[in-house]
């Protein structure tokens, strides 16, 4: 029996299908704690040269498990990714599918429009008046 087949991102089409898919390869690489997932994480981030105050905690990789999420981070996701199986072909495919699911969600948000020109201002309202008045005294001064 060879290796157990790796979840394919490509057939994720939300958040949530995408995170589905995360689970299954967390638990396809050995099922290992949110803790020891953190530390890989990080330390791979520091020797990008990642500040400290940048790295990352056990509990915020944990939320990126949990359905539900509005979005997830392009690079601590695929930092987890990295982090579970280091292939880098296979992590560059969830930064894809990750970049084609953010646009999907932009493109569907709704969008809310205003139809024709704003209303005037008020009759009150005479953005030339304080003008005239200054060059009225500007012309006396002068004569």
């Amino acid at each position: 029996m060879g290796e157990p087949e790796l979840p394919e991102p490509e057939t994720a089409s939300s958040l949530d299908e995408l995170v589905v898919r995360l689970r299954l390869l967390k638990v396809l690489c050995g099922d290992r704690p949110y803790s020891a997932i953190a530390k890989a994480v990080n330390d791979a981030w520091r020797r990008d040269g990642k500040p400290p105050c940048e790295w990352t905690t056990r509990s915020t990789v944990a939320g990126y498990f949990a359905l539900g999420r509005r979005r997830l981070d392009e690079e601590l996701l695929v930092s987890i990714v990295r982090a579970l199986h280091p292939d880098a072909d296979y992590v560059r495919r969830w930064r894809r599918v990750l970049r084609g699911i953010r646009g999907s969600s932009a493109l569907a948000a709704p969008v809310a429009a205003r139809l024709g020109l704003p209303d005037p201002p008020p009759e009150t309202f005479e953005r030339d008046a304080p003008l005239r008045r200054l060059m009225a005294l500007v012309r006396e001064r002068d004569a």
